[in-house]
């Protein structure tokens, strides 16, 4: 009987034990059933971030571009000045200097008629 009574014992630390083991059990099914939906909202929020990132680089690179665009079409109209301005003072230096050899030719002429008419002068 002793044995029965051991026996008896045994299988009742066994139910308690299966019992605990079975509320453990139910405990983490909960708490992985809690993690899991964290896991889900947080997964739903990477989503939501990850769609308003794509939102904001596209409007990053649309500007871009158009800011880009309204560079290069400054650069181009600043070139086409600058080709005009170099034209226009090529055209001025031709034109001084063909007003400073006109003035050259004018003041030779001048010198020699100042020449000639200091030799028909009488000498003091």
């Amino acid at each position: 009987m002793t044995d029965e009574v051991g026996l008896q014992e045994i299988w009742n630390e066994m139910k308690t034990i299966h019992g605990s083991l079975k509320r453990g059990l139910q405990d983490v099914r909960e708490e992985l059933t809690r993690t899991n939906e964290r896991i889900d909202v947080n997964g739903r929020r990477i989503e939501q971030v990850s769609d308003e990132m794509k939102i904001a680089v596209g409007a990053v690179h649309k500007r871009t571009v158009e800011s880009e665009f309204r560079l290069a079409t400054a650069v181009t109209e600043l070139t086409d000045t600058v080709k005009v301005m170099q034209e226009t003072i090529t055209g001025w230096r031709g034109d001084h200097r063909k007003e400073v050899g006109d003035i050259r030719t004018e003041l030779d002429g001048i010198k020699t008629r100042l020449d000639r008419i200091e030799s028909r002068l009488p000498e003091k």
